[in-house]
């Protein structure tokens, strides 16, 4: 079970089939109610981990309160959080050190590269006077040029294929002075694994 907090909103993940049972996770989300006492708690479906773990298909769903979304800060930085889109429990906390790190090294023109809702970019802004994202999701660009002006941080967006800017980057001889690429999974199973070896060559 994942339960991420993003100021007075919980979301949660119930991922085992024995967390998932109808008496754990009320007792869990009564457990929640009552000592944390959020003003909302969230249920983050997904998909693919529930069939892998032969549960029963679900949707994300409001399970406690009325707001579904709210602005949090991470080491300083305010990001817009909507608890019922975006990927796993709607932002990637689990990359604050990540993010920090970055920050420390960072200089000059920068390119955040598979950036989604611009998590890094938005960290090395303070510290570059260029900084660049890129990534394939329009979505996510747009959550990340509101994510910017909660900021008021100047970063360009660009929507598009990752791999193929890079190669056009090479070839034009583009350079930036700081560079973060992270990229989504490429092999989440076994037999992922061929593909994402050719994506990785190319």
């Amino acid at each position: 079970m994942i339960v991420d907090r993003y100021n007075e909103l919980l979301s949660v993940q119930f991922l085992t089939q024995a967390m998932d049972s109808a008496m754990v996770r009320e007792t869990v989300l009564e457990a929640l109610r009552e000592e944390i006492k959020p003003s909302a708690i969230i249920e983050r479906v997904e998909a693919r981990v529930r069939e892998l773990e032969q549960l029963p298909p679900r949707e994300s769903q409001l399970l406690h309160g009325a707001v579904t979304s709210a602005i949090f800060t991470m080491n300083g930085i305010k990001f817009h959080f909507d608890g019922l889109h975006g990927q796993k429990t709607g932002a990637f906390l689990d990359q604050r050190e990540n993010y920090a790190a970055a920050a420390e090294y960072a200089h000059g023109d920068a390119l955040d590269v598979f950036c989604y809702q611009g998590g890094f970019a938005l960290h090395l802004a303070p510290k570059c006077p260029s900084v660049t994202g890129v990534d394939s999701s329009l979505p996510a660009l747009e959550v990340a040029e509101e994510n910017a002006k909660l900021n008021g941080s100047e970063i360009e967006w660009i929507e598009g294929n990752a791999f193929d800017l890079l190669k056009d980057y090479a070839s034009a001889g583009r350079q930036y002075d700081t560079i973060v690429v992270d990229p989504p999974a490429f092999a989440k199973t076994k037999r992922d694994l061929p593909a994402a070896a050719r994506a990785t060559r190319n």
